[in-house]
């Protein structure tokens, strides 16, 4: 868990996270197609991470959904 928490604050952690799709989940025995895919789940990772710092700084982060909108289906058995 430490290492989750700390990943983020690592410099040149998205080149330690492709070294890590690439050689440690194994994409390097799929050749071409998977340095392509560790390379582009690194994008995606970066780019969550830049979504959510400029949804924090715009201030219209994290806005919670409701958990069960409108009434339940009356054909369904509902659990309490």
């Amino acid at each position: 868990m430490w290492v989750k928490k700390n990943f983020w604050k690592v410099p040149g952690r998205y080149a330690l996270l492709y070294l890590y799709h690439l050689f440690v989940l194994g994409a390097w025995r799929a050749g071409r197609v998977g340095r392509m895919w560790a390379h582009l789940r690194c994008e995606v990772y970066r780019f969550w991470e830049y979504k959510t710092f400029e949804m924090r700084l715009r201030g219209g982060a994290m806005k919670r959904i409701p958990d069960s909108p409108g009434k339940p289906d009356p054909r369904v058995l509902q659990y309490d």
